[in-house]
């Protein structure tokens, strides 16, 4: 409906969306639980927040913290203000994330990354990922010259930070640069991202400088920023000096314009970051220059994938492996000896797959419980049918005995421990102790099923392979170290265990033999079965012992490869004493670094006021309401907002002046998520429209304003494969009229004389299930459903005064058989709205629907979505109270360079041809012809149509936030009734169109 009064239709939604969201699946994170009992620690620099049950690891996150503070403190200008650091278990996977807005905030996921191949060199995790967040707050807060004093005058605002415009393998390369550099182990010491470097260097793929984006959807994706990242940084430390890296951070944090990175780099590394990485390129090559290729016995069964997990064998010439092929959403698949590839069914995840009894299949994924929860749990498959064992029980890494008994990993606050589980998934038993200071991962049962192996790994990084019964007594060590031991199988006798190492500087595969008599695991000799110029994981033996499967990282992918045991055994033990020496890519000798001492103090209730206090304010403006012969009458104010750590309040406000006439507006909205579900809104907003008095009248204008109070509620179901919302919300609007000159008033109809006011109720729902693999060019097998229903009411009216309801339905289908990067999809949307014959608005029809954002105060790309859009169309060339809408849409996929934009700050990751036709119509009926609202209308569908082509280019502004830009042709009908000529029309759009 038309005018900014509905563009509001209960604003207080709008501050819920910014909490909730609402589209297709979910993907699989979320926020911290803004409902739990927190509470808080309070230290020399930090405000430390968590729930009762992780008071023992806050303690400990608090301590790791102060430390952490005193080594940056040492390199790094100190940041302002406390720090407010969350610690959520409201997730089962590693995370963490820092923002310097509007406060400085750190949130930690509570659990431990013991089966994650990029995170598992750890000698404290949690000391670790402290540090790599704490860097982020030291790096981001740095502000100085006229960048300090704009927040001196503005405040914290988000947009006066100059590192935030750095690209984010920048960010995040310092952060992973110090977390290796202060902790002694991390991604830079580790085994993980050198090999991804080694595999990208033997390959003759190692990015530019430009070709790293945290958007990109080339392989690995988002990783590559950190890996490539941390790798680069390290090497301009030890190339350049260590102290270089702080001043670096100085340079950016005073320069007047932070994009010219290479002039920066110059200034604080003596060498521009792309003369430093093609010197950096160049020595990753005389690095593997004499290596001889893969050496190892494995042939590879697939191409390269975006991810493999977990191969199992399913007799002896097949496999079944959780994977991702980047153009599909992970599933589970079995993988031939032939390289015959077939997907058995969709995973949330790519995740192993463990067979058990009557052909089933046992595996663990994970899925939101609620909206702040994501939990891992068991499930099983068979036949097709697919069967939830668990519900929120934090189970992963599942493995399954003959009779149907499963044990599996489980995550609890602060750790890992291992579990026997029911084959129904009701009983579930635990094997071994939680503990800070010890994590288990990994099971496998011996073929017996009266042994199980597992990796455990203790403080200070050392790695074990364990033997244990099912009374959880460990019974045998087989394999010790401080390296990354990994992911074990037994040899179909029992007799051995084959697991993967990356002690010699990479991951290869090795088998030990039991020995039964508990001698020192560091005593034993292991043999080595693969010598991988790159790195294998996921070793499985199949069931006659003959033959050997794994997951090798190559330049472009995961590989799923095979081979004989024998041959590997026989070329593992050749080149054992063969290693390449020791280059840049091997990891550096570094101290370890052990947990602080826990924080002592005493625990207060947590209080989420520091965090709401307004920290900025930021100049706005927006264009009046104003009729013809008018003007225009622009708008100055003022905005700000505001959100607990927690995210249990938020709120923003802004105020406008008329400049021309002094009219002020203004807009209020706040967000309660302390009930966790659902979220409630409340609003309040004022606004003018401006119209020409009748010339009988002489010059002057009517000014209408419009004061509107809204409440609402939101209750979401989001999941990984689906999202579901449901929003009641009321409100209140009140209108008046003033003329200039006032006088004029007396002139006109009686009712512009009265102050009426409109009571409102207003439902609305979505659902959405449309899938979105990680090089999708558009949602793909699903829809997108939403529905409004609004009524009103007259002041102290009881009978209904007008009613009106939208819905929306798109619907997409791919077309995996036509070629290309990402799958061909054929996309339709229908959108009809009805307004009753009182209707004191009307829906539009026409113009470019797409999206909008910000790119500095007051400077927005992009008009928005339109209900009823028509591209070549004017906006708003059909209006009434009845319009409908379809448009069908053919998306391909063009190319995906992944790559920078010259000099630019953005990158440029796919671009997608589509082909769309569109037809809309607005009118109002015959018994309404005389209403306000059917003025300028048709009593009959005037159909509007185009058809036409766009390029959409997915490009990261800030080289890291992908936003869509369309660039298109349509050719409208001619609708001589309502003013539109034919013709070829371009247009410029930003977002999706639907």
């Amino acid at each position: 409906m038309t005018g900014r009064s509905r563009r509001r239709v209960v604003t207080a939604l709008l501050a819920t969306a910014a909490l909730l969201g609402a589209g297709g699946a979910a993907p699989a994170r979320a926020q911290v639980a803004p409902d739990a009992d927190w509470r808080t620690l309070r230290t020399e620099h930090f405000r430390v927040h968590f729930t009762p049950e992780l008071e023992p690891l806050a303690r400990r996150t608090a301590g790791n913290a102060e430390r952490a503070y005193a080594q940056l403190a040492a390199e790094l200008h100190e940041p302002r203000g406390p720090i407010d650091l969350v610690l959520s278990d409201d997730v089962d996977f590693t995370n963490g994330s820092a923002t310097t807005f509007p406060s400085n905030r750190i949130v930690i996921y509570a659990s431990p990354p013991a089966d994650q191949a990029s995170l598992r060199t750890y000698d404290e995790w949690n000391t670790l990922v402290v540090t790599h967040e704490l860097t982020h707050i030291f790096h981001l807060d740095r502000t100085r010259g006229w960048w300090r004093l704009g927040q001196y005058v503005f405040g914290r605002s988000p947009f006066l930070f100059p590192n935030q415009y750095l690209p984010g393998w920048v960010t995040e390369g310092i952060a992973v640069y110090y977390e290796s550099h202060l902790t002694g182990s991390g991604r830079v010491a580790g085994s993980y991202h050198r090999t991804l470097a080694r595999a990208a260097a033997l390959g003759g793929t190692v990015p530019a400088v430009t070709e790293l984006s945290l958007a990109s959807t080339r392989f690995p994706g988002g990783d590559a920023a950190y890996g490539y990242g941390g790798l680069f940084i390290d090497y301009l430390a030890r190339t350049r000096g260590e102290a270089r890296v702080g001043a670096f951070i100085e340079t950016v944090a005073h320069a007047p314009v932070p994009f010219f990175l290479n002039r920066d780099a110059r200034r604080s590394f003596g060498i521009s970051f792309a003369r430093a990485w093609r010197e950096w390129r160049d020595s990753l090559r005389r690095d593997v220059a004499g290596v001889r290729g893969d050496r190892s016995a494995f042939a590879a069964l697939t191409g390269d994938l975006w991810q493999a997990q977990g191969p199992r064998w399913l007799g002896d010439s097949q496999l079944v492996v959780g994977l991702s092929t980047g153009r599909e959403v992970p599933g589970a698949y079995a993988v031939g000896l032939d390289g015959r590839v077939t997907r058995l069914g969709r995973r949330n995840e790519a995740t192993p797959n463990s067979p058990a009894p009557g052909g089933a299949l046992v595996y663990a994924q994970l899925d939101f419980v609620d909206p702040y929860h994501v939990r891992s749990d068991l499930y099983r498959t068979r036949d097709g049918e697919t069967t939830r064992l668990t519900t929120g029980a934090r189970l992963s890494r599942p493995d399954v005995r003959a009779d149907g008994e499963i044990v599996a990993m489980r995550t609890v606050p602060g750790a890992t421990e291992l579990v026997l589980v029911s084959p129904d998934g009701a009983r579930v038993r635990r094997l071994t102790a939680p503990s800070l200071d010890e994590h288990w991962s990994e099971p496998r049962w011996s073929p017996d099923g009266t042994r199980i192996a597992a990796v455990r790994w203790h403080v200070g990084g050392i790695s074990e392979v364990a033997v244990l019964d099912t009374t959880g007594a460990v019974h045998e060590v087989v394999a010790r170290a401080h390296a990354v031991h990994a992911s074990p199988a037994w040899t179909p006798d029992g007799t051995a265990i084959v697991y993967a190492s990356d002690s010699s500087g990479r991951s290869q595969l090795y088998r030990v033999a039991l020995r039964g008599d508990g001698s020192d695991p560091t005593t034993a000799r292991p043999e080595p079965l693969s010598d991988a110029a790159t790195g294998l994981y996921f070793p499985a033996v199949s069931p006659d012992g003959a033959r050997l499967a794994a997951v090798r990282l190559a330049a472009a992918g995961f590989e799923v490869v095979e081979g004989e045991v024998a041959d590997a055994h026989r070329r593992g033990v050749r080149a054992a004493g063969e290693r390449d020496g020791r280059g840049f890519l091997d990891r550096p000798a570094v101290p370890a670094l052990p947990p602080a001492e826990p924080f002592g103090g005493e625990a207060r209730p947590y209080s989420p006021w520091p965090g709401l206090v307004p920290r900025y304010w930021m100049p706005v403006t927006r264009p009046g309401q104003g009729g013809a012969g008018l003007g225009t009458d622009v708008f100055l104010g003022a905005a700000t907002s505001g959100r607990d750590v927690v995210g249990r309040h938020a709120y923003s406000a802004d105020v406008y002046v008329g400049t021309g006439t002094g009219l002020r507006e203004y807009d209020a909205a706040y967000a309660y998520a302390g009930l966790g579900n659902p979220v409630l809104g409340l609003s309040y907003s004022q606004e003018w429209t401006r119209r020409a008095l009748p010339s009988q009248l002489g010059p002057g204008e009517l000014r209408q304003r419009d004061r509107v109070a809204a409440l609402s509620a939101t209750l979401s179901r989001p999941r990984v494969r689906s999202n579901a919302w449901v929003a009641l919300g009321t409100e209140l609007e009140w209108r008046d009229y003033r003329t200039d000159p006032a006088p004029a008033l007396a002139q006109l109809n009686p009712i512009f004389r009265t102050s009426p006011s409109y009571p409102a109720l207003q439902l609305s729902a979505g659902f959405g299930n449309a899938q979105r693999p990680v090089r999708a060019i558009s949602p793909e097998d699903g829809v997108m459903l939403s529905a409004t229903v609004r009524q009103r009411w007259l002041e102290h009216d009881v009978r209904p005064f007008t009613r009106s309801a939208v819905g929306i339905a798109s619907v997409y289908r791919s077309l995996p058989a036509l070629p290309g990067f990402a799958h061909h999809v054929l996309a339709a949307r229908v959108a009809g709205g009805w307004a009753d014959d009182a209707a004191t608005s009307q829906f539009e029809v026409g113009g470019v629907s797409g999206g909008s954002f910000e790119v500095l105060p007051g400077i927005v790309l992009g008009e928005g979505a339109r209900t009823f859009g028509v591209r070549g169309v004017p906006p708003a060339a059909s209006i009434g109270t009845r319009a409908v809408a379809a448009t069908v849409e053919y998306r391909a996929p063009l190319l995906a360079p992944g790559t920078g934009i010259g000099r630019l700050p953005l990158f440029l990751d796919r671009a997608s041809l589509v082909l769309f036709g569109e037809t809309g119509a607005a009118w109002c009926p015959v018994e309404a012809a005389d209403r306000p609202a059917c003025f300028r209308t048709t009593t009959e569908p005037e159909w509007l149509s185009s058809f036409g082509g766009e390029v959409d280019a997915d490009v990261a502004v800030q080289y890291d936030t992908v936003y869509r830009f369309r660039f298109g042709l349509a050719l409208p009908r001619e609708n001589a009734v309502l003013g539109v000529s034919g013709g070829v029309r371009p247009y410029v759009a930003v977002g999706r169109a639907f």
